[in-house]
């Protein structure tokens, strides 16, 4: 746990502690994690240290009785002393229960900041002492700590004998604040004297009542004890007097200061002018003579100044006194002016001024004295164009301008002078001339400017048309640029030929071509108004060029930018379109397409194309893939149109080429007990172009492997391993199917694929599907439809045949869904499932005693048509059967 300090704000206050708090609490929750009841549980301090007081040596807590689980609280609450230095208390604390049982013992931080004060004293110097005189000054301490703390000692200990004392109370020092100690010096005489005062403040601790620990804080302060007698100074910026400016026949009355910068009081005992330049300078009645200055403090005296001529006059004021330095002089100084002005110039040149027009100038009249000057009045000369105002007598004040306005409005054109002259009696007359020129400043301009049809884009600029401005008056103009406003301010601009960049000057009755350059940024009627800006004010007013133009855009959108038509069969065609609109303003053709990669796509339209405004049509697009796989093609579309969405300017067109045709499988008659070819056909179809021999050329030039799988009933067929026709590869015979594995080539023009051959069997049935499953042509690229075949088996018996009779050891039943053995004779049998696919689902060998039945077991998780077979130990089929399972 920590303290924190709180400053003493108002010295002496009861109830004051510079802890907050000054007291602490430890809050504990206790809980019983034994098997029993705990009685009488408390909270026991052990032996504190100094510093800390306990509020409570022992502290039952609430409940004091805690059953098995129950949480209680405990306290443990400490009063803090306050220290000088930062002290850690670390505190015993046990809790007990029953009678004199030990719970559990464990300690208490607390903190405690140290509150020792530090002071500093000021350096002082003294004001001057008069020699024999005493005086008080205040030697300033600050202290810096949280509490009051009042000064015990103050003492002069150096040099020996030193004329200064320490008087007065000494004051207690505020928290963080600072008090003054009084000194009192006598100078015996005129020196500076360093006194050094010891100032003592002491700052305390009590552990307890009766144990008080001091600290002394010290800190020692140079005071300068300045002796001296009195001493005047004359006060003026630089060594000179100087009084201000004044105009003849008036008077100036100012002062000069004196100040005593001794310690004594100091006396001025005469002052008179000893150079009053020619009676220019008396000393004004204000002057008290003799005068006396106390210490620190200033005197006065005045002086007058008069003069009936003009010019710089210097006298010099002289006094004396006892102090030092007994005798001063002073010069002092005056300007005095006589009433005079001054004009800017004896010409005051106009601008060219418009006939019957007015134009006003003005030209400044200063007065540069210090006295008020009377014009009389100022008058035009002779008859002409020319107005001035004032005209009646006014006055111009010190050191100030009035401004006189000259208004001109000529009659007819060409030069003119005007003559006015200004009459004062004190400044004398002065004529000034007033030259100017007038004329009909103005100038015609192409007032508006129809453009017609402009195609609106960001990247073209158009230069249409033209615009004449004449300068019809007799002085040149200079037009500085063009500003430009109206509905669509930046849809055109005046420019000058070959790039000329204004301003421009146009000679007197010349004129100047500019060329309205078009940059159109949007559709429909577009107006901007070019307004010519001139340096010259002219006389009429210059309308604005009004430049009229109707903006175009053909915009061209297309639907659909990423055309994926999927499988397309090689040899034949897909037709597909996309929606193209015209969402501008203005027809818009497409005149070529472009396509990099593949030759696919091809447009069933001839090119040109053409579409009105606002008009909407599907493009017809026919793609025919050029290769068997991903066959993609980029097109760049070549429009006169600006595109609706600027990132898509090309079509993406992708198809995948896919072999097309049809695998399947003829009748087939063949005689039980001989081999038989099965023949497998492919061939293309209506879905492409491709000729037999080409279809077998585009598989033999993929060089892919080509497989698929030929099924019948196994009990009317085995197949073999032989294979004939235009694959090259291999079969895998296996009971009911054979896998054929190879890659096509040409070998002819037959759509022959692959003879299969088979051993016909003796089964159960006479006529079976032959099932074509293909698993990949092409790479995987293809849509082959199948089309299975028919084996029709026939049995007869030839009496070439020798036939030896093998007797059968068993009897095969089915009812339903239960198939039974019946042996005739003991022995051991294979029993075989198959699916009519010829599928092997089970094999197992099976024990049979004469005249015993036994229960065949079906294949688990088996359904629908399966086919079982009985083959005795020499090999040969003995029974046979068809079982439905539902």
């Amino acid at each position: 746990m920590r303290v924190a300090t709180v400053i003493e704000d108002t010295c002496g206050k009861a109830g004051y502690s510079p802890y907050a708090p000054d007291t602490v609490t430890s809050l504990f929750l206790v809980t019983n994690t034994g098997q029993n009841l705990l009685n009488n549980v408390r909270v026991e301090l052990g032996a504190l240290p100094a510093g800390i007081r306990p509020l409570v040596q022992t502290t039952q807590v609430i409940p004091a009785a805690l059953t098995v689980d129950q949480t209680g609280v405990g306290l443990a609450s400490f009063e803090v002393v306050p220290r000088l230095y930062d002290q850690t208390y670390t505190i015993p604390i046990a809790f007990m229960a029953n009678a004199s049982d030990t719970i559990l013992q464990s300690t208490v931080c607390v903190i405690v900041p140290g509150i020792l004060g530090k002071i500093d004293g000021a350096n002082t110097v003294t004001l001057p002492v008069c020699p024999g005189n005493r005086d008080t000054f205040d030697i300033p301490v600050k202290l810096d700590g949280i509490r009051c703390l009042p000064m015990y000692r103050a003492t002069v200990i150096a040099p020996s004998g030193a004329p200064a004392s320490i008087v007065g109370p000494l004051p207690v020092l505020p928290a963080n604040g600072s008090a003054s100690v009084q000194i009192e010096s006598a100078p015996l005489s005129e020196q500076q004297t360093d006194v050094y005062v010891q100032i003592v403040v002491r700052d305390w601790e009590s552990l307890a009542p009766g144990d008080t620990t001091w600290v002394e804080l010290i800190d020692t302060v140079k005071v300068t004890i300045v002796g001296k007698h009195a001493e005047v100074q004359a006060l003026t910026a630089g060594d000179t007097l100087v009084l201000p400016r004044i105009c003849v026949r008036d008077t100036m009355v100012d002062s000069m200061q004196i100040q005593n910068v001794g310690g004594c009081d100091a006396t001025i005992t005469n002052a008179r002018l000893s150079n009053d330049a020619g009676g220019v300078f008396t000393l004004n009645t204000k002057t008290v003579i003799p005068q006396t200055i106390a210490r620190g403090a200033r005197g006065q005296l005045f002086v007058q100044a008069s003069s009936a001529i003009a010019g710089t006059f210097v006298g010099e004021i002289e006094f004396s006194s006892p102090a030092k330095p007994v005798v001063i002089r002073v010069p002092v100084k005056i300007e005095v002016d006589k009433p005079a002005y001054s004009v800017q110039g004896d010409t005051l040149y106009m601008d060219t001024i418009c006939t019957n027009a007015t134009t006003a100038k003005s030209f400044d009249l200063a007065n540069i004295t210090g006295c008020d000057i009377l014009i009389d009045s100022v008058r035009i000369l002779g008859t002409d164009p020319a107005a001035i105002s004032p005209q009646t007598s006014f006055l111009v004040g010190p050191k100030s301008t009035l401004s006189i306005s000259v208004a001109v409005t000529p009659v007819v054109q060409g030069a003119w002078t005007s003559t006015f002259r200004i009459f004062s009696a004190e400044g004398g007359n002065r004529d000034i001339t007033v030259v100017g020129y007038s004329a009909d400043k103005s100038l015609n301009v192409t007032d508006s400017i129809y453009m017609g049809r402009q195609r609106v884009s960001q990247n073209m600029v158009y230069v249409l048309d033209s615009v004449v401005i004449s300068n019809n008056s007799q002085t040149p103009l200079t037009i500085t640029g063009v500003q430009y406003g109206g509905q669509n301010p930046t849809d055109a601009t005046l420019e000058l030929p070959g790039g000329q960049p204004w301003p421009i000057t146009i000679l007197p009755l010349q004129g100047q071509t500019c060329f309205v350059t078009s940059r159109t940024q949007g559709i429909g009627e577009r107006r901007t108004l070019a307004i010519l800006q001139t340096r010259e004010q002219l006389c009429a007013p210059i309308l604005p060029v009004t430049i009229v133009q109707y903006g175009v855009q053909p915009l061209l959108d297309i639907e659909r930018h990423d055309i994926q038509k999927g499988s397309v069969c090689y040899g034949g065609v897909a037709d597909t379109t996309v929606t193209i609109r015209n969402l501008g303003n203005e027809a818009l053709s497409i005149n070529k397409i472009t396509c990099t990669g593949s030759n696919a796509f091809t447009l069933p339209e001839p090119l040109p194309i053409r579409l009105d405004s606002g008009e909407e049509k599907q493009l017809a697009i026919r793609l025919s893939p050029t290769r068997i796989g991903p066959d993609a093609c980029e097109c760049t579309v070549q429009t006169n149109a600006d595109w609706f969405t600027v990132q898509d300017t090309t079509l993406r067109i992708g198809i995948v080429g896919v072999v097309c045709g049809t695998l399947w499988a003829d009748t087939v008659d063949a005689m039980v007990g001989t081999v038989s070819e099965i023949p497998i056909y492919l061939q293309p179809d209506e879905r492409t172009t491709l000729t037999q021999d080409s279809l077998f050329a585009v598989l033999a030039s993929q060089g892919t492997l080509t497989e698929f799988e030929v099924r019948t009933d196994s009990s009317m067929a085995r197949f073999t391993t032989d294979i004939q026709g235009l694959i090259s590869g291999t079969v895998q015979p296996v009971p009911g199917s054979a896998y054929v594995s190879g890659v096509p080539a040409v070998t002819g023009t037959v759509n022959e694929l692959a003879r299969l051959s088979a051993d016909i069997l003796l089964g159960s049935r006479l006529r079976s599907p032959i099932i074509i499953k293909l698993n990949t042509i092409a790479g995987g690229y293809f849509d082959i439809r199948t089309k299975d075949g028919l084996l029709r088996a026939d049995y007869c018996a030839f009496d070439q045949r020798r036939v030896t009779p093998v007797q059968q050891g068993v009897q095969l039943y089915t009812y339903g869904a239960d198939v039974s053995l019946i042996g005739f004779e003991s022995g051991t049998v294979l029993v075989q499932w198959h699916t009519l696919q010829g599928d092997l689902l089970s094999s197992q060998e099976m024990s049979v005693s004469a005249g015993e039945t036994v229960s065949v077991p079906v294949p688990n998780n088996s359904h629908g048509v399966l086919f079982v077979t009985v083959t005795g130990t020499n090999g040969v089929v003995q029974r046979s059967a068809v079982v439905h399972l539902h």
